[in-house]
């Protein structure tokens, strides 16, 4: 177990160049990205899989010249970055607010994510539930860590979701020469983070034992 542990901390604080760079159509508003609270419309993501929290939010209009804002339920995306330089994440333009409110009504809004060649990116969508009160999604952070310990993932603020896949947790065959080097990179790269990494890479060891 220590060798794995090693093996996947060295992993998992590597830096990698290849991000990718995401853009969020106008009319999404983000609401949190890897359990933290975000709202800005372009970020840079490491390659892997990763959560985005937001909600179709536009004002239409209504009658005549009269607008009105319409907002969808929030929703929780995880999108999957490989080897992408932009990822764009686009939502369909309503001309009215009736268009709009039925395709709301019927969970029928046609999210589109497309890299910088226009090539679709895998995603999968869900409803996020609120937490009970006046202002059900107020603690963004709160709805995030109740979604994901009631599904059992594990999210990094950069890396994205911890999956078995990202993360190598499976049995790793290495010499005893291997391990101390897996040890001394681990160690040097743990004294790199600052402390409020430490304290989530400490909790995620907790959590996987």
């Amino acid at each position: 177990m220590f060798k794995k542990s090693c093996f996947i901390f060295t992993l998992m604080v590597a830096t990698n160049v290849s991000a990718a760079e995401l853009v969020i159509d106008k009319p999404i508003s983000a609401m949190a990205l890897n359990g933290v609270a975000y709202s800005n419309n372009t970020v840079n993501l490491e390659p892997g899989k990763h959560q985005l929290v937001a909600r179709y939010s536009y004002q239409l209009a209504e009658k005549g010249n009269k607008k009105k804002r319409i907002q969808s339920e929030v929703k929780v995306f995880e999108i999957d970055v490989s080897n992408q330089t932009t990822i764009n994440l686009f939502a369909p333009k309503y001309a009215r607010y009736a268009q709009a409110s039925h395709a709301f009504n019927n969970d029928k809004i046609e999210w589109k994510l497309e890299d910088q060649n226009g090539e679709p990116v895998d995603y999968t969508v869900n409803f996020i539930p609120g937490r009970p009160g006046m202002l059900p999604y107020g603690d963004i952070e709160r709805v995030v860590e109740d979604y994901n310990s009631k599904n059992d993932i594990i999210v990094d603020q950069v890396l994205g979701i911890i999956t078995s896949t990202s993360t190598m947790v499976g049995e790793v065959e290495t010499s005893d020469t291997e391990m101390l080097s897996d040890l001394d990179a681990a160690q040097k790269h743990y004294l790199l983070l600052n402390e409020q990494n430490r304290k989530a890479f400490k909790k995620w060891l907790i959590d996987i034992e």
